[in-house]
């Protein structure tokens, strides 16, 4: 069992260069001055530079499996900037981004963010997708790194009273990463972050895969765009 099966989560150092760093940098700061809504969410459809990078052979080879994998959802955390500064409890990352709203089995809990309808996803869905967090500056304890439970993705969706539980017995990992790092998250990975001390910013490009079309009458939101 590779660390990524084994923990749900694998670091990746070194994807970005400086150069794209720069670039993607540029593009988020002109998408926030325009006013745009977008500027969090819906970063695919936004930002064309980040699409084709999201879609790139590179990024998708650290992505487990042959598979047929293709960015569904992207958004922006940007903590201690522009984006504010906030602490997130821990949770497992279990709503879609979807074209529209329907009907099918197992999915249940709508809502609507920036304007793009959301729904809770079954498990075997979140289970068959992955999630790449770009770093666009150093994560560390003072920026609010990411903490993880490893191995909690493979218990399925995890009660609240369980998730004390686990996080008393086996802790959470921070998981550090310099600028142009990538981490591979499992959606069902237990997660948590701090708020920054103040004098740090971290910048994280969150981009979300999939490999299988959702069942009729459900499309990914990016299979809506035109």
């Amino acid at each position: 069992m590779d660390d990524l099966e084994r923990d749900g989560v694998r670091l990746h150092p070194g994807i970005l260069s400086a150069g794209e760093i720069a670039e993607l940098n540029t593009d988020l700061e002109a998408l926030a001055s325009s006013g745009r809504s977008a500027g969090v969410r819906n970063l695919l459809t936004a930002l064309p530079r980040l699409a084709t990078l999201a879609s790139s052979a590179r990024l998708r080879a650290l992505l487990p499996g042959k598979r047929s994998w293709r960015p569904v959802r992207a958004i922006l955390f940007d903590k201690g900037g522009t984006g504010g500064d906030w602490a997130i409890r821990w949770h497992q990352d279990l709503a879609i981004a979807v074209a529209e709203r329907g009907e099918a089995p197992g999915f249940h809990g709508w809502s609507v963010k920036r304007g793009v309808p959301h729904v809770l996803a079954p498990i075997a869905v979140l289970e068959e997708m992955m999630a790449l967090r770009l770093h666009l500056d150093p994560a560390d304890e003072a920026s609010g790194a990411l903490r993880v439970v490893p191995g909690s993705h493979r218990l399925g969706r995890i009660a609240k009273a369980d998730q004390a539980r686990l996080i008393r017995e086996r802790g959470g990992r921070l998981m550090g990463a310099a600028a142009g790092d990538a981490l591979a998250l499992r959606p069902l990975v237990l997660h948590r972050s701090d708020r920054t001390d103040g004098g740090h910013r971290r910048r994280v490009v969150h981009i979300e895969y999939a490999f299988r079309a959702l069942p009729p009458p459900l499309r990914w939101y990016q299979d809506g765009r035109p």
